[in-house]
């Protein structure tokens, strides 16, 4: 699911209109990402957990060259904990149908 077809299903659940649902999805997405930005955590109860994490600078080696290079720091965001197996069952579905 895309965030276009995220926007249709919620206006289609609810009497919201299409830029009402657009307004729902966008503060909803936003409010994550500034989370994200100050390095919290966010978690959705039952379904899983996005979390930064922060990387210090390291040497590594060009593995063509062998040549020692310094990798920068960084952070990477990380999602924890998808749909449990039991989920799928009572969808009636096997954990089998998701690549994940």
């Amino acid at each position: 699911m895309n965030k276009l077809e995220l926007i249709q299903a919620l206006k289609d659940a609810t009497n919201l209109s299409k830029s009402e649902a657009v307004a729902v999805v966008d503060i909803f997405l936003n409010g994550m990402a500034e989370e994200l930005a100050k390095g919290g955590r966010v978690e959705i109860r039952g379904l899983c957990s996005f979390f930064v994490k922060e990387y210090r600078s390291y040497t590594g080696r060009n593995p063509k060259t062998g040549e020692r290079v310094k990798i920068k720091s960084k952070k990477l965001t990380f999602v924890n904990g998808l749909l449990k197996v039991s989920h799928f069952r009572s969808l009636g579905l096997s954990h089998t149908h998701f690549n994940y």
